[in-house]
């Protein structure tokens, strides 16, 4: 368990530096800023803490419920990425302007 904890902490630096580097070419760049999720002032619709906190938990409850159904065992074979997908790019797109969404069942 250990070598997978290393990794991941690893590739999160990595992306991290990798980001920043992309994202600091703009000029108006502030460190902090990018993706950042939260409410008010740090949502990018500028929505209070309640509609971000249902967002998130509606979201994130219907992206497993979708997981949990297309890998059940009845589910059609072969089908679940393409639910699972289509499931996730569809929450994005209704909660990145709430959110900037994490939708993360961890």
């Amino acid at each position: 368990m250990l070598p997978y904890w290393i990794a991941q902490f690893a590739g999160g630096l990595i992306a991290a530096a990798i980001l920043y580097l992309i994202a600091a070419g703009k000029a108006d760049f502030v460190v902090g800023s990018l993706a950042s999720n939260g409410y008010g002032a740090n949502s990018s619709g500028g929505y209070g803490m309640m509609s971000t906190l249902v967002t998130e938990i509606v979201m994130t409850g219907a992206f497993i419920f979708i997981i949990l159904g297309a890998t059940h065992g009845r589910a059609l074979a072969g089908f679940s990425r393409i639910a699972i997908g289509l499931a996730l790019t569809l929450i994005h797109l209704v909660s990145i302007p709430v959110t900037n969404t994490s939708a993360d069942p961890a």
